[in-house]
């Protein structure tokens, strides 16, 4: 097609969607959706005029169809942090965003990309929990719950999502219990007696339209395939999408779920250029922020940990329909979907708490002959100093969990208890309670030894903090994006610096010994 030619065909569809353009890819500022009883999802609150509400652009010239999307959730379930005012995601606001699109009274099918649980291969910091195979089939159970009671029509088949302790045979004993979202995947050689549950490609009929999906899992995260129980066995998408393909040539639209990055995806729309939509993965949390086609075919993505979703209105065309796409962030502007907000706040910690999992964590060693001490241990000899924390938050980082019900998931101890996940640290248990917040030897390091021979040097030297070090390689490692995304250390280290009451407790503690 000549340069002119795509510029009057754009400027055309530019008219028919009135002005809206062809694709928007931006992130929308939706305004909190509640209705007048407080609930989420009927109508958008006010917004800045220089920022709309979402889809407020098709209004006008509404879709004859909407395709809704999610993907790479990753395990969050809900946003995580010091400052929920600034956090994206979570079921309970995608519940809210949902209803919002429906409520506009345009047919939606509704789709995930897969990844509903952690990734079992993501870099986690110091001090970080790693979700063990129980904590992980608990976020499956309650994510696959979620997509069902959402109305979710088809979810695809994450590398992550089946690598649980019995490989897929426990993705499918929770899926198939389930009428509704139908999981596909026709890539990971899903043997027939689980293709019942897991099928290789999926039509779905809404108000005269067809929509075929298929689902594979890219070359980015073949290594995560590795179910010897099933076993699943990684074959190339350009194979399997050849065969599979021709079972959507009577649709309407044509999806692919793509588990991959856009390269790769790209490589495979340019060798079957049939289908309309591909929604691929992306390595970075923030999604890509521009128009992306390969020929006819729109590739769009949410980005990682759920902090987006992505929708899709179609409308019919003389030859292929017409696509445009808006990204929208779930972040404070919507109201919780409150049936979502119990299935996180009330059924997932309900099932933690019944797992026992802050008393079964897996606790690594310490040096030899390094051993906790705890605050009252500190108290003895520093006494000024323990004063100045016990005024702190970090001091109540314990209780503010235990106010949300959070303090039975091991996710949020490691930054609310002392030493979590360490021999002799926190573990929930009546001999631990004692370790409750976040106290001095989070920051500064064990102090057993310490405490037992405090006139020796050495010993104490290996505990002394500069605050250049607690700037690079400390505060951040809980006051990190994902968890206080407007943490300011120069803000908040005088809040909790504490050399003047160390040098008074020194001065004291060194009176006494000379008496």
């Amino acid at each position: 097609m000549s340069r002119g030619i795509a510029i009057a065909v754009i400027a055309l569809l530019l008219v028919i969607w009135g002005g809206a353009g062809l694709v928007v890819y931006r992130v929308a500022a939706p305004g909190a959706p509640a209705d007048s009883e407080g609930a989420a999802g009927s109508q958008p609150q006010q917004t800045p005029a220089e920022e709309p509400p979402p889809l407020a652009s098709w209004d006008q010239f509404p879709p004859d169809l909407v395709l809704f999307f999610t993907g790479q959730q990753e395990g969050r379930l809900k946003p995580c942090g010091c400052s929920p005012a600034f956090q994206k995601g979570g079921l309970a606001k995608r519940g809210a965003f949902l209803r919002y699109v429906r409520q506009k009274g345009w047919p939606v099918v509704a789709l995930d990309l897969g990844g509903l649980v952690d990734d079992p291969q993501q870099a986690y910091g110091l001090l970080k929990y790693v979700p063990g195979p129980e904590h992980r089939l608990a976020k499956l159970e309650v994510s696959l719950q979620a997509l069902s009671e959402l109305g979710y029509d088809v979810v695809g088949l994450g590398p992550q999502d089946a690598n649980l302790e019995s490989g897929l045979l426990t993705y499918v004993s929770v899926a198939g219990e389930l009428e509704r979202p139908v999981v596909t995947n026709c890539n990971l050689s899903i043997p027939e007696d689980l293709q019942e549950v897991v099928r290789p490609y999926v039509v779905v009929e809404r108000e005269g339209w067809k929509i075929g999906v298929l689902a594979v899992v890219g070359p980015n995260y073949k290594r995560y395939v590795k179910d010897e129980i099933t076993p699943l066995r990684w074959q190339p998408p350009e194979d399997t999408v050849a065969a599979w393909l021709p079972k959507l040539s009577d649709c309407d639209l044509r999806v692919l779920l793509y588990y991959g990055h856009l390269e790769s995806a790209r490589r495979l729309v340019r060798k079957y250029a049939d289908f309309d939509l591909v929604i691929h993965a992306e390595a970075s949390e923030e999604p890509l922020g521009q128009e992306v086609w390969e020929g006819d075919t729109l590739l769009v993505t949410v980005g990682r940990k759920g902090m987006y979703a992505g929708t899709v209105g179609v409308r019919r065309g003389a030859q292929r329909p017409t696509l445009a796409f808006e990204l929208t962030a779930l972040d404070a502007r919507f109201a919780d979907d409150e049936a979502m907000r119990q299935l996180v706040y009330d059924t997932y910690l309900a099932k933690l708490a019944g797992l026992q999992l802050v008393q079964k964590i897996v606790k690594k060693p310490l040096d030899e002959g390094v051993f906790v001490a705890g605050v009252q241990e500190c108290r003895a000899c520093h006494p000024r100093t323990v004063k100045k924390w016990e005024e702190s938050k970090h001091a109540q980082a314990l209780e503010a969990l235990r106010k949300t019900g959070e303090h039975v998931n091991p996710e949020c101890l490691a930054c609310h208890t002392t030493m979590f996940g360490y021999q002799g640290g926190y573990d929930g248990t009546p001999a631990t309670a004692h370790l409750g917040g976040n106290q001095c030897e989070n920051c500064h390091g064990p102090a057993g030894q310490h405490a037992r021979d405090p006139d020796n040097i050495a010993l104490r030297q290996a505990l002394h903090l500069e605050s250049v070090s607690a700037e690079a390689k400390l505060c951040k490692r809980c006051h990190d994006p994902e968890n206080d995304p407007t943490f300011s250390f120069a803000r908040r280290w005088p809040e909790v610096v504490h050399t003047q009451e160390a040098r008074q407790d020194a001065l004291e503690y060194r009176r006494r010994r000379r008496k």
